[in-house]
């Protein structure tokens, strides 16, 4: 094969296909309704599920009478939790979790009975049928009150309602208040609050060829479910194969639900020998799903005359709900970051995750930082107000900076951006003009505030656990590529982002990847798409698996353009000599010289997360490898006469590395900001003695369009040498810290500071005296 002469002009140096606005790979088909989500899935002659779940949020079951159920025309099996042939119970951090509750229900979502039917008529008509009998047991409704000697407990066995207690112990806190010229004491609350993914929970299950049992469905982490499953049957994981679909939206919900979801389809099928199908509606899905875990929280900080932070001590206690699931992480997450992202050498806090007879609660977008950011974020405020000092410079007073130690005692040894960061978003929103202006008092009942809010977010799971991840890539004898990764795509942008690495390390067009969503079967254990993990631990999979096939790629390119690997460079489909450029071979003709050298161009690519040491024992350490910065800022109108809150302006700016794609980056911005701003101010499931009062979106209140406001996002970007291209992440910290920004613009609204979330009409006005929402 000859080389070929460049055409003029084509020659291009720099990133050819990172950092540019490509289009959503998966958009197309979603705006078009070609897009397949689990409950367009069928097949000839499937079953129809239906779930009997609890009716009451605590008791002993004593029976499940089937026999009437099993007798209504169509039905063809009924389940209940003594038919698992394997492991009853399932957990990420505690197996606490059934299936089906077999002794015991411990929430009203626990799941007691399935029915599978020939049609989804009369299987939801069979599972009236079913008739359970119970012994009821004392019910625990408040995390605090569970924590006392003599409460009711979950789990007779573990003899405390707590789960495992995390404590980050840095410095020495006597000593950091003993020099402290002012000492704040403030307690703050959040509610339960719903993920509001639009697609409800769905799969199918069915007898695969080979004898295995394949599952495809709304699936957020296959490689768990398949766990869970398989443990559930009493069979190895290759005769599990689960197949993610097209998720309409997760935000960290369709993890447990899913994997319990799984575990009854699968055994209905072995019984049936039949496909069986499912999904939840939205009373089921707001029943059964976990929540966003309401935090209690006391903080006690102090800070010198000059602002500077010199103590933060603060209890965080979680309402877990009836199941640990990911509690304990939640808790060490939410005090590892719970003093900010600020120099402070004198840390004590502990956080305990603890069991009620409420909806269990999980993984949700931010995961457990939200809550804290409200609390040091408002104190900061609430600082800076008392030491008559400006909000924004008493940040700057205290911001990391590379070299500095976290509140963990972390040395820093990356850029936190964190400065730039809070200046850009203060004069963004003119914060100088309008935060003055805005503190004199304002005629009329429309009362204007401005408020402001930074974070840091640990990158991935950090000392949460083992992290790696995997990814394949497969240039075809065509010159089109697919890649395969571990990690899914909720909605997030991953297949974009994957497919763009991809193409730019290969130096194609992106237009020849496809990538294909997370199979079991074709790939290996990659752990939970969670902890905003997925574009640093897949995209360097991704990375690595590309590099592999393109050193495959030089070594043939080298030998027709007489050139040295490392002297060759790829952009555009075009491979050609740095030295040389005019001398090119193409992309296709490239590949069609390696098929028939039969070089194999396919490589697995791997990533581990550097190793970090964090003391469990002692609560100090390395929390985390890397960190995100974000700073929030928000312009609000309070109508004093009625307590509604308008978000005007908000300004978001982030340094989460390089923006592999800036349009996408911003995109996911805006969104949580959104789902912030609903946190700060319209979102809670209501309950009664564990039972939702809050059953579909008529009565839980998501903002609107028309209740956001102009979004402005900036980019601050610091390349981390770790991350795939410099990349970290974005997914949870664009969410973190929105709702400190609401509120602290709120708080200088009205002079009423709402610590307990969220900031319903009535705790507008009356700010702090109000910690119950009044019923209307």
């Amino acid at each position: 094969m000859n080389p070929k002469v460049l055409e003029p002009g084509k020659l291009k140096k720099g990133f050819a296909v990172i950092t540019k606005p490509l289009t959503r790979p998966d958009s197309e088909d979603k705006v078009t309704g070609r897009a397949v989500y689990a409950d367009d899935l069928n097949m000839p002659g499937a079953l129809f599920a239906r779930q009997v779940y609890s009716e009451h949020p605590h008791a002993i079951i004593k029976n499940v009478d089937t026999s009437l159920a099993l007798k209504y025309p169509g039905v063809k099996a009924v389940i209940t939790g003594q038919d698992a042939p394997g492991k009853k119970t399932y957990g990420n951090v505690i197996e606490d979790q059934p299936a089906i509750a077999f002794d015991k229900v411990r929430h009203m979502g626990d799941v007691v009975a399935v029915v599978a039917a020939e049609t989804e008529r009369q299987a939801r008509a069979a599972a009236a049928l079913v008739k359970v009998d119970y012994e009821i047991l004392p019910g625990i409704f408040d995390p605090r009150e569970a924590m006392k000697e003599g409460a009711p407990l979950l789990y007779e066995e573990k003899k405390t309602n707590v789960q495992i207690p995390q404590k980050v112990r840095n410095g020495d806190i006597e000593k950091g208040f003993s020099e402290a010229d002012i000492i704040i004491e403030e307690e703050f609350t959040t509610p339960f609050v719903e993920h509001s993914y639009l697609e409800p929970e769905a799969a199918l299950a069915f007898i695969d060829s080979n004898g295995s049992i394949r599952l495809k469905g709304s699936f957020q982490n296959p490689f768990t479910a398949r766990r869970v499953i398989a443990e559930f049957l009493g069979i190895g994981k290759n005769r599990v194969r689960i197949q993610k679909t097209t998720l309409g939206g997760s935000f960290g919900g369709k993890d447990e639900i899913m994997s319990g979801i799984g575990c009854r389809l699968a055994l209905l099928t072995s019984i049936t020998g039949r496909p069986v199908r499912m999904a939840n509606s939205r009373e089921d899905s707001f029943v059964e799903s976990h929540k966003r875990h309401p935090f209690y929280m006391k903080y006690k900080v102090g800070a010198k005359k000059d602002g500077r932070l010199c103590a933060v001590k603060s209890e965080v206690v979680v309402d877990s709900g009836a199941y640990c699931s990911m509690g304990p992480y939640v808790a060490l997450r939410g005090i590892v970051q719970g003093a900010g992202p600020y120099k402070v050498d004198n840390v004590y806090s502990d956080g305990f995750s603890v069991y009620t007879n409420n909806p269990y609660a999980g993984a949700m977008r931010g995961f457990g930082s939200p809550q804290t950011n409200v609390a040091i974020e408002a104190i900061m405020d609430i600082l800076a107000e008392k030491l008559n000092i400006d909000p924004v410079e008493i940040r700057l007073r205290n911001v990391i900076e590379k070299g500095d130690k976290s509140p963990t005692g972390q040395v820093m040894n990356h850029e936190s951006g964190l400065r730039e960061a809070l200046e850009t978003a203060a004069e963004s929103i003119k914060w100088e003009e309008k935060h003055e202006k805005y503190s004199v008092p304002q005629e009329g009942p429309l009362k204007k505030g401005i408020g402001i809010a930074c974070c840091m977010r640990g990158v991935s799971l950090g000392a949460e656990g083992l992290d790696a991840a995997a990814a394949s890539v497969s240039v075809q004898d065509d010159g089109s590529v697919i890649v395969t990764t571990g990690i899914s795509d909720h909605g997030q942008g991953s297949q974009g982002v994957m497919t763009q690495i991809v193409a730019e390390v290969l130096g194609i067009n992106a237009s020849r990847v496809i990538y294909f969503e997370p199979d079991t079967a074709l790939i290996p254990d990659s752990g939970p798409t969670v902890a905003s993990r997925g574009t640093f631990m897949g995209g360097n999979a991704v990375k690595d698996a590309a590099e592999k096939v393109k050193a495959k790629l030089l070594k043939i390119a080298a030998e027709l353009l007489e050139t040295p690997e490392n002297k060759i460079y790829a952009a555009d489909d075009i491979y050609y000599a740095e030295d040389n450029p005019d001398i090119i071979v193409g992309f296709e003709d490239l590949v069609d010289e390696c098929t028939g050298r039969a070089v194999p161009l396919f490589d697995y690519g791997w990533y581990v997360m550097p190793h970090i040491h964090w003391d469990e024992e002692e609560g100090v350490g390395d929390a985390y490898y890397t960190y995100v910065y974000s700073v929030n800022a928000a312009e609000v109108t309070v109508d004093t006469e009625t307590g509604k809150v308008t978000v005007d302006n908000f300004v978001a700016s982030h340094n989460s590395g390089r923006a592999l794609n800036p349009t996408q980056f911003l995109g996911q911005m805006f969104g949580g900001s959104s789902m912030g701003i609903g946190f700060a101010l319209y979102e809670e499931l209501e309950l009664e003695e564990g039972r939702l009062q809050t059953l579909n979106f008529d009565k839980y209140t998501l903002p609107t369009a028309c209740d956001l406001p102009e979004f402005v996002g900036h980019i601050v970007e610091r390349p981390d040498p770790e991350g795939p291209f410099g990349a970290k992440s974005l997914g949870e910290p664009a969410t973190e810290v929105a709702a400190a920004a609401v509120l602290n613009a709120l708080a200088q609204a009205t002079g009423n500071r709402v610590q307990h979330l969220p900031a319903s009409l009535e705790r507008v006005l009356l700010g702090k005296k109000l910690t119950k929402k009044k019923k209307t």
